[in-house]
């Protein structure tokens, strides 16, 4: 069945195999990740408070990620 669906009261996490919550509400989901837009570890781009902090790949310019640049690639 699915998880959603699950009756039973000590659910276990398939990420982190700690009971108590379910994989998409895990603590330790991102704890690998590293951020594709400040590049630290523990976050992912979608989630990070550092966005100012951000250098994009493409244009160089701080402030917003290399997938969102408005300026020609290159």
């Amino acid at each position: 069945h699915l998880p959603s669906e699950c009756t039973l009261v000590h659910r276990v996490c398939f990420q982190c195999r700690e009971p108590g919550h379910e994989s998409k509400a895990c603590p330790k989901r991102f704890q690998d990740r590293t951020c594709g837009g400040c590049g630290q570890k523990g976050h992912i781009s979608n989630v990070c408070t550092s966005r100012e902090s951000w250098i994009c790949k493409n244009c160089e310019e701080s402030g917003h990620g290399h997938w969102e640049c408005t300026k020609p690639k290159g």
